[in-house]
C-alpha cells in the first residue's frame, strides 16, 4: 500500500496513512460486485424498458421497488429479478469499451 500510494500521490506516504486510504478487507470484492451488478441491472432495465430506459417514466417504479428494502436487498437479487445474467453484463462491458 505504501509504495502504491506514494506512486499515486507523487510524494512519500507513511505506511499507516497509505493503508487507511488504500486497503480495506472487502474493498476490491465489493467494488467488483457493484460493477458487475450495475452492468447486469442496466441490461435488465434495457430489456424491460427499451434502450433508453433511463428516460422512460415507467422505469421509476422499478427503481423505487428495488430501493424499498434498503440494505436488506442485494444487487444480485435485483439483477436476478430483472432476468439479467453475467454473460449479458460482460457483453455490455464490451459494448462500453469498444472504441
Amino acid at each position: 500500500c505504501e509504495e502504491l500510494a506514494s506512486r499515486a500521490f507523487g510524494v512519500p506516504v507513511p505506511r499507516r496513512l497509505a493503508r487507511l486510504w488504500l486497503w480495506a478487507p472487502s474493498s476490491s470484492g465489493a467494488r467488483f460486485r457493484a460493477h458487475l451488478g450495475a452492468l447486469r441491472v442496466w441490461v435488465g432495465l434495457r430489456e424491460r424498458f427499451d434502450a433508453d430506459w433511463y428516460r422512460n417514466p415507467r422505469a421509476a417504479e422499478a427503481l423505487r421497488a428495488a430501493a424499498e428494502p434498503g440494505g436488506r436487498a442485494s444487487v444480485e437479487g435485483w439483477a436476478d429479478e430483472l432476468g439479467a445474467g453475467t454473460d449479458e453484463a460482460l457483453a455490455r462491458a464490451a459494448e462500453l469499451l469498444r472504441f
